[in-house]
């Protein structure tokens, strides 16, 4: 471990990296806006275990190289022993063997893609570690069913498109969801979840490996078919023409924080099937997906949200819910079980 300067500072950071020249840039690119006091910068996953139960960080970050180096097993045991959040840090890249994607499931907080060719980007960075600095992480979140009316708002069997809007905490809620679901699930279910670019192959082939439903990456003109989970790509917003084809956009909506936005996808489904799409709003920072959801409900279709205690961030689904744009608010556990119930003996080939 190399010491550094432990000053009182807002936001007390571990930085985790296997190179010696990484290990500093993300230490200066941290330190280069007060409220970051660095702690300590370690290179090995053993180190950084050790190191976090001596000092307690607020935040930890994580290069996304370190999959050689026991990064993944450090993310398991701090988050067994005492969790803290952790930030991936990555470039737009492809990270190695779905690193990124897998460390996230492993109980990392967030995937940040702050390397670019010039170097750190330490405006996005800090940004980042002062948002997760502020999230109590939990290792086992508790579960409990809210208000799963099994009523729906049209004949169930009607519905004929589920969109998921979800963001920080979502691979492993997705996991959870998508794997409980039959591969007869009788529609088509479009995901967007915010990852940076280089990421989202790697989150589809992880949950195709762990479903039953195929699972794949959206590309445009890709006609929506019953058992499909489509993930919206990196890099560009999912649309649905009337033709039920995947349309996807690199330019336009510029208000959107997010590409893809879970409010551009939400709001095509609304509009191209009405009262017959399911809206799914998850754990995640912000409000994207609020103004999908609202605009699913105001069409007469079915909106679920996850429940406060089963959320990582209880962020966009809390505003939704408070909102009064959510009809069912069910625990993660519930959430397959919630979607089999609308179409009954055909969600399972019967």
């Amino acid at each position: 471990m190399e010491p550094v300067n432990s000053d009182i500072s807002e936001v007390r950071v571990l930085v985790v990296e296997d190179c010696g020249w990484r290990r500093d840039a993300t230490r200066k690119a941290l330190e280069s806006l007060p409220g970051i006091n660095v702690v300590a910068l370690v290179g090995t996953g053993e180190d950084a275990v050790r190191t976090a139960l001596e000092l307690g960080p607020a935040v930890i970050t994580m290069g996304v190289e370190m999959a050689e180096l026991g990064g993944l097993a450090a993310i398991e045991e701090i988050m067994a022993r005492c969790p803290t959040p952790i930030v991936i840090v990555g470039s737009e890249k492809k990270a190695p063997e779905g690193f990124g994607v897998d460390a996230l499931r492993r109980g990392a907080l967030d995937l940040v893609a702050a390397r670019t060719a010039s170097g750190l980007d330490a405006d996005l960075l800090i940004s980042r570690v002062r948002i997760c600095a502020r999230v109590a992480v939990i290792t086992h979140p508790r579960s409990r069913r809210l208000n799963a009316d099994a009523r729906s708002l049209v004949n169930a069997r009607d519905y004929q498109v589920v969109g998921v809007a979800v963001s920080t905490g979502g691979p492993p809620a997705l996991q959870t969801i998508l794997s409980r679901l039959p591969a007869t699930f009788p529609v088509p279910v479009i995901v967007v979840q915010h990852i940076p670019k280089g990421f989202s192959e790697g989150l589809t082939s992880f949950l195709d490996a762990n479903c039953r439903m195929s699972v794949v990456e959206a590309v445009d003109g890709q006609r929506l078919e019953p058992g499909v989970v489509y993930v919206a790509p990196a890099g560009y917003h999912v649309t649905v023409t009337r033709h039920h084809r995947i349309e996807l956009l690199e330019s336009g909506f510029e208000e959107c924080q997010h590409k893809p936005s879970a409010d551009v996808m939400l709001r095509s489904l609304a509009d191209v099937y009405g009262s017959r799409a399911v809206g799914i709003i998850m754990t995640g920072m912000g409000r994207d997906g609020v103004d999908g959801i609202r605009a699913i409900r105001e069409a007469g279709g079915l909106t679920i949200a996850q429940d406060e205690e089963s959320s990582l961030i209880y962020g966009m689904n809390k505003v939704a819910t408070e909102a009064g744009w959510v009809r069912d608010v069910v625990a993660l556990k519930d959430l397959a079980g919630r979607l089999i119930s609308l179409w009954g003996d055909s969600a399972q080939g019967g």
